[in-house]
């Protein structure tokens, strides 16, 4: 299959007017608070392109002439850089969601709010709508002081204390479980089966962090001189946090949050592939054929879209967290509810791209 682009600024169609210019495109799709980014590099020998302005929307999207092409986002030009030799023009954006109100420093307080209140709130504020996932948006918060501190990093705190992730993300604000925010935007995630037959090269790292088995915090009673302990897990060696938080609910919540994140490896997995736009961030992948010992299923944590001379490649790393108690990895590896995989017609170009 033959691999085709289309890219607009500002809503107006230029593909025609770059193709026979375009060196190459380079797409990084990054799961969590990461934001997107877009490179387009373009053959500028005669310096007769026009500079491009910063702040202008930038729409790219990537395939195939016969299978068609997928949206790969809406982007921000924030950067442009001309260079030689060879003479060329880089223009690199990033995915239009962050925006400049959400980051200024500010002083407030919130008192007596649940998280969803909070979430609703500052979405509100700058212009997004809030999705906050049901397991959070409950959570009582007594009392919580902003001082020189942007809601970005607000909700960004709260999250890490409570497992979640804060991101805007297509005009949304939103407050989610790990791994879930393309899928409460509405976007279409993509994913699919690799078979081991069908990929050239391929590696999967296991790894753990030092060991606790439990974790302690303290929180402050107005009615005892001493803050109190909460604690989390049981045995030596305790990591203790810092801080003291308002109050035993809290105390608790940052305590366990702690140490799931101490008492979980990683399993990392990356592959090379033939461009399959289907890929992006917070999909789920299924391997088949692979050795024993090697999980199925995993979530992909960036996607590497690349269109340049040589065709078009994707670049997926992934990966999932075991519980590092199990000395079982085996057990994780029984697949179930199977997607389907990828379109037909474009799995059998990506696999004769890498038998080639």
């Amino acid at each position: 299959m033959t691999p085709d682009f289309n890219l607009l600024v500002e809503g107006q169609m230029i593909t025609g007017l770059i193709r026979n210019r375009l060196v190459s495109i380079r797409i990084t799709d990054e799961a969590g608070i990461t934001s997107d980014t877009v490179e387009v590099c373009l053959d500028d020998r005669d310096s007769l392109l026009e500079l491009p302005r910063t702040g202008a929307k930038l729409q790219v999207s990537i395939g195939y002439q016969e299978a068609g092409l997928v949206s790969m986002g809406l982007y921000i030009v924030d950067e442009i850089t001309l260079e030689g030799s060879p003479q060329t023009m880089k223009i690199k954006g990033h995915a239009a969601d962050l925006k400049a109100s959400l980051k200024s420093q500010k002083i407030d307080e919130w008192h007596q709010k649940t998280i969803g209140d909070l979430v609703n709130a500052i979405a509100s504020k700058h212009g997004y709508q809030p999705r906050v996932a049901s397991q959070f948006s409950s959570i009582k918060l007594p009392h919580i002081d902003q001082t020189a501190e942007s809601d970005m990093h607000l909700l960004t705190r709260l999250a890490q204390l409570h497992g979640a992730i804060a991101k805007p993300a297509n005009g949304f604000l939103l407050f989610v479980p790990k791994g879930k925010a393309k899928s409460f935007t509405g976007q279409l995630i993509g994913g699919g089966t690799l078979s081991l037959d069908e990929i050239s090269s391929w590696r999967v790292t296991f790894a753990e962090r030092d060991q606790h088995n439990s974790v302690a915090s303290y929180w402050h009673n107005p009615n005892k001189a001493e803050p109190i302990e909460e604690k989390a897990g049981d045995g030596d060696p305790v990591h203790t946090m810092r801080g003291v938080y308002p109050n035993s609910g809290l105390a608790k919540a940052a305590a366990e949050a702690k140490l799931e994140r101490l008492t979980r490896g990683t399993q990392t997995l990356n592959i090379p592939l033939a461009g399959l736009p289907e890929l992006v961030a917070e999909s789920k992948i299924y391997l088949s054929g692979f050795r024993p010992g090697i999980p199925s299923d995993w979530i992909i944590t960036r996607a590497e879209h690349t269109l340049d001379s040589s065709g078009y490649r994707t670049a997926i790393d992934a990966s999932r967290a075991f519980m590092k108690k199990s000395t079982n990895w085996r057990q994780y590896s029984t697949m179930s509810n199977k997607p389907k995989t990828l379109s037909d017609e474009r799995f059998e170009h990506a696999v004769s791209f890498i038998s080639s």
